[in-house]
């Protein structure tokens, strides 16, 4: 266990340092591999390449290259137009409409930053006028934002299936009703804060006709319903449907919303491009990571022990959980996936957990993550946005913690909440 040790030890004070996450994991990989013998050198630019050589992960760039387009886009105005027509007569009406726009953006994009980022660029002005405060809205948004990793076409999703072998259609399919879940009790945690501490009752939004913002939006709503029923109709694979949804967005972007000219999409890719690179060596860098602990034998040392600890299925869920939320303080999404999920595995088999419904249980661990310090990306770029304080929207996520945490244990302890619809 010394070079498991030296390893995390390693990419824990790497991070500190405040490397970005891709160098840290690879010199974590590195280092250890040199010190102890592990492989031969030329063994890791291999071992990267083949990691990423999959036509499965191809669909990555193209769903980056669709929240680009997006962001570009009047789209993300007609869904919040669409939603504040729906909500907006509520009290915290625009909060509602805010976490619903979260659940139809994470329908097209499938990041969860990309997500947080547009809907807060767009929302925090008319939030902001009508009384709810900067901290409330960036720490709402970010963490509706994550719901991007449980409604289709997730990434996150889509690399656990990968790292699991597990189909991403059914993947896909038990992320819906846990994404709608969570919306519901983030939108009722949002209704009764602004009803606690009086917030909204400032200047409200004018509301569209609810056909006539219907309407606006339709070629946007249109988007995921599409995705999910090709992919889950066989029509596409998920690679085939992230090239589909990037085309249809700059279509509709182009031709029936005229946001978009041809002459700023080479502007839009190139961006799109720099930001998949990005989540390519974070994942090349992770597996070498993963195929270091896997050869070192810390899965199966972990299973050894707590099947020798014998302790019941419940003390090992929770304790799986309390794992997930630790280490998704420190580590972002597809590194998570890269390097926990082969430790949890063998124990999720053995325990009899469905390998679907562990995906969703991960990736709802991931969320908690994304909104914990000191990493909290989907905080940081949020509060980033609204120009808000970055430790006081941390302390304002402790709001939004509930939601989160009573869809752990449901999709924890209720197989069916996941696997409903396969």
């Amino acid at each position: 266990m010394l070079v498991i040790s030296a390893i995390f030890g390693l990419m824990l004070l790497l991070l500190l340092l405040g490397l970005e996450i891709w160098v840290a994991i690879g010199l974590a990989a590195l280092i250890p591999m040199l010190l102890f013998g592990l492989a031969p050198l030329e063994v890791l630019p291999q071992m990267m390449i083949s990691s990423i050589d999959s036509w499965v992960l191809l669909a990555v760039p193209f769903f980056i290259l669709a929240g680009a387009i997006i962001a570009e886009s009047s789209i993300g105005q007609r869904l919040v137009d669409l939603f504040n027509a729906l909500f907006g007569r509520l009290t915290g009406g625009l909060a509602v409409s805010s976490v619903f726009t979260c659940v139809a953006f994470g329908g097209l994009t499938g990041s969860a930053t990309a997500e947080a980022a547009s809907v807060t660029s767009i929302m925090t002005k008319p939030m902001e006028r009508a009384g709810y405060p900067r901290t409330y809205i960036a720490s709402l948004i970010a963490s509706a934002g994550t719901l991007a990793n449980l409604i289709p076409p997730s990434i996150g999703l889509l690399i656990y299936g990968i790292v699991a072998k597990v189909s991403i259609s059914d993947l896909f399919v038990a992320g819906v009703l846990p994404g709608i879940l969570n919306a519901l009790l983030l939108a009722i945690s949002a209704v009764l804060v602004a009803a606690r501490y009086g917030y909204g009752r400032g200047r409200q939004v004018e509301r569209m006709p609810i056909g006539r913002a219907l309407w606006r939006s339709a070629w946007a709503l249109l988007a995921p319903v599409w995705i999910l029923g090709s992919i889950r109709l066989g029509l596409f694979t998920p690679t085939e449907s992230s090239i589909f949804i990037a085309i249809y967005v700059f279509l509709v972007a182009k031709y029936a919303y005229g946001d978009i000219s041809w002459r700023q999409l080479p502007a839009i890719v190139e961006r799109a491009a720099v930001t998949s690179v990005a989540v390519m060596l974070i994942v090349a860098t992770a597996a070498v990571l993963s195929w270091i602990i896997e050869t070192q034998g810390l899965a199966a040392a972990v299973l050894k022990f707590l099947q020798q600890a014998d302790l019941s299925r419940t003390i090992v869920i929770l304790a799986m959980m309390a794992v997930l939320v630790v280490a998704g303080t420190v580590l972002e999404p597809a590194p998570m996936l890269l390097i926990i999920v082969p430790i949890m595995l063998p124990i999720a088999r053995d325990i009899g957990m469905d390998l679907v419904q562990f995906g969703i249980f991960v990736t709802v661990g991931i969320n908690l993550g994304l909104i914990s310090p000191p990493v909290g990306m989907t905080v940081f770029v949020s509060a980033k946005i609204a120009k808000a304080p970055i430790m006081a929207t941390f302390r304002a996520t402790f709001w939004w913690l509930p939601a989160f945490f009573l869809l752990f244990l449901a999709v924890a302890f209720v197989p069916q909440l996941s696997l409903v619809f396969l």
